[in-house]
């Protein structure tokens, strides 16, 4: 991922939907919602990756 910051050293894209990173993204969601559980953190998004 550091060569989205050598692109963008001030983080003004969001490249959240770009297709480039889509594998990044579920990996840190599937990462959020194993830890929210994990720490019994249970919110309207406890269950898991919905997307």
């Amino acid at each position: 991922m550091s060569g989205v910051f050598q692109k963008d050293p001030r983080e003004l894209k969001n490249v959240y939907a770009a297709p480039t990173y889509g594998n990044t993204v579920q990996k840190l969601k599937t990462e959020l919602y194993r830890l929210k559980k994990e720490l019994k953190d249970d919110d309207q998004f406890a269950n898991g990756v919905t997307e």
